[in-house]
């Protein structure tokens, strides 16, 4: 049986078609995906996302915007890297995801920064998907 999920409690409005599951394990839950969505620039500027909620970061992949291959990797705070840094590139729209999530790191507590951090200069407009639940 389906059933309406209210995803924001601030946004009744916003809803999405839910349904039902069944766990032994009292620890599971079900969470909604999030996805941030960084365009970064020719440089190595880092670029921080900052949420007012903990996450827990599940996925890292890069499209590429052009020809030029560059490292990126995301850190929670500014040292602990969420995920192995790893190249992306070499053609516009090559898609490449982090091959390694750090369990260590990966929850990012309220008021924490993401930080997505490229190596170097590649193109602009290289994005880079950051892919999280609610805590």
């Amino acid at each position: 049986m389906a059933y309406d999920l209210l995803v924001h409690a601030d946004a009744p409005e916003e809803r999405v078609r839910g349904g039902s599951y069944s766990a032994t394990n009292a620890s599971a839950k079900g969470c909604t995906i999030e996805q941030f969505r960084v365009v970064t620039g020719a440089n190595t500027t880092a670029i921080d996302l900052t949420l007012d909620y903990p996450v827990i970061v599940t996925d890292v992949h890069a499209i590429s915007a052009g020809s030029a291959t560059d490292n990126v990797t995301c850190l929670n705070g500014t040292t602990n890297a969420i995920c192995t840094a790893f190249a992306f590139g070499g053609s516009d729209g090559a898609v490449t995801r982090a091959g390694a999530i750090s369990r260590t790191h990966c929850s990012v507590a309220a008021g924490t920064q993401i930080r997505v951090v490229k190596s170097g200069n590649g193109d602009a407009g290289d994005v880079i998907i950051v892919t999280a639940i609610r805590a």
